[in-house]
């Protein structure tokens, strides 16, 4: 998962395994979770997971972070979710804190986990290798590939909409979980207004060799720009933003977030090179 020298906890994850990918192994001891308790259908009852592994999860008012997850005094491992959130990231951050606990040694060392932003930091570079893995890991968790074959990026954004109604997930995290298992290359991009003007929030590539720069402004008349303006789905050939000249099949959508004079507006793409047919 990186070049880096992999953190002590992602050694004991893979024991004498390790050269072995560390999300294969933290998808075995997910997969086995679920299984346990019998939950072949989505939504997956996170919830239900961790209170089956003797794990509390309850809901606060925080300040400054989504979720955290720590060991008391009496030895009870509690998960604590910011109520204020919409409920799909609510469960985006359970399932995420719910991984930590994968990790060997988690309830003896009484460690202790606080996560800002995951709806922000999902699949970052700059994020230390366990809390990439339990990004990952809480995608898994929600969308397991042997619950939603059926869906793939290839389908576009309406695949993406449908996972995310049935699993219960964002449309942020369904996308970004179908570009990353896609079976072609295949480009994920998010865009929304800042101070009127409409820009690139992330793009996350798969099988791509591609730099689409954080906060670029998207081109007035591209895809996406029209999506945005219309409100409607919006197809077309043309390059990414960024220097890159790659023509690509794009298709965007705009999903507005809040309500009122607090709406923001957010774009959503997929985008697959020219030579492959969306």
């Amino acid at each position: 998962m990186t070049e880096t020298p992999q953190e002590e906890l992602v050694e004991r994850l893979l024991g004498a395994e390790s050269a072995a990918d560390p999300r294969e192994r933290l998808r075995e001891v997910l997969d086995g979770w679920r299984r346990e308790l019998g939950q072949d259908r989505l939504p997956i009852d996170v919830v239900g997971l961790a209170s089956a592994r003797g794990i509390r999860v309850a809901p606060v008012r925080a300040s400054g972070w989504d979720g955290r997850v720590y060991v008391d005094e009496g030895g009870q491992v509690t998960v604590e979710f910011d109520a204020r959130q919409a409920l799909v990231r609510q469960r985006f951050t359970v399932a995420h804190e719910l991984v930590h606990t994968a990790f060997p040694g988690f309830k003896r060392e009484r460690r202790y986990r606080i996560d800002d932003d995951l709806d922000l930091a999902l699949f970052s570079r700059t994020r230390a290798e366990e809390e990439r893995l339990c990004d990952w890991g809480a995608s898994v968790l929600l969308m397991p590939d042997e619950l939603t074959w059926s869906y793939r990026s290839d389908q576009g954004l309406r695949a993406v909409e449908r996972l995310a109604r049935t699993a219960k997930v964002s449309l942020e995290a369904a996308g970004l979980r179908l570009v990353t298992r896609s079976a072609r290359p295949t480009v994920f991009l998010v865009a929304d207004a800042a101070k009127e003007a409409l820009r690139v929030r992330y793009a996350h590539a798969h099988d791509v060799r591609l730099f689409v720069p954080r906060g670029i402004p998207v081109p007035s008349g591209s895809v996406i720009a029209r999506a945005a303006a219309s409100g409607r789905r919006e197809r077309g050939l043309e390059p990414l933003p960024g220097r890159s000249q790659r023509v690509f099949h794009v298709e965007a959508k705009s999903y507005p977030i809040g309500r009122g004079a607090g709406t923001r507006e957010r774009v959503l793409a997929l985008a697959w090179p020219s030579t492959v047919s969306p």
